[in-house]
């Protein structure tokens, strides 16, 4: 008996798999791990080199202190839904800054959604608030009650010139 296993991001979407009773698991396990593992290195290979060569490893493990938060606020006896999609929104939304940019501070709201922020001094604050439904908020104060904006985009629209601009306001 054969047993596959589908892989939706794969050019061969079946792949054969031993499981127990099969009559011989252990090379057809052996036979799906490596094309697996070809596969896997083929789509991570790019990620990878760019994990390298920008802050993006940096970014990732800002973004694991985030589970973090959430998990220590869950022993608490604090739910908070952070869901896959907003973590991966905002991965997405820190790969996709400039390497010359400073890396902002996380936080995690009590609904989920992950708060990016950029901090000068107490007059030039720019926030990006990430959620799972592919788009961002910003909004900045930058030296007084009239130099103020806020807007939202959409994720897939890439990173707007005036949040970069904003973003390079509040860097020391």
């Amino acid at each position: 008996m054969s047993t596959f296993a589908y892989c939706p991001n794969c050019s061969n979407k079946l792949f054969s798999v031993g499981l127990p009773g099969n009559s011989n698991p252990s090379k057809e396990t052996n036979r799906f791990t490596k094309k697996l593992m070809e596969k896997l290195l083929g789509i991570a290979t790019p990620i990878v080199f760019k994990v390298f060569l920008g802050k993006d490893i940096t970014a990732l493990k800002k973004l694991e202190g985030i589970f973090d938060e959430a998990f220590d606020q869950f022993d608490d006896g604090q739910e908070i839904p952070l869901e896959r999609v907003t973590f991966q929104n905002a991965f997405t939304f820190l790969l996709m800054l400039p390497n010359y940019l400073t890396l902002p501070e996380l936080e995690i709201e009590k609904n989920g959604d992950i708060i990016m922020e950029w901090y000068k001094d107490k007059w030039n604050i720019f926030s990006v608030v990430i959620d799972k439904s592919g788009i961002y908020y910003y909004a900045g104060m930058f030296g007084s009650k009239d130099n103020r904006d806020k807007g939202r985009k959409p994720l897939f629209e890439g990173i707007d010139e005036v949040v970069i601009k904003y973003i390079k306001r509040t860097q020391v």
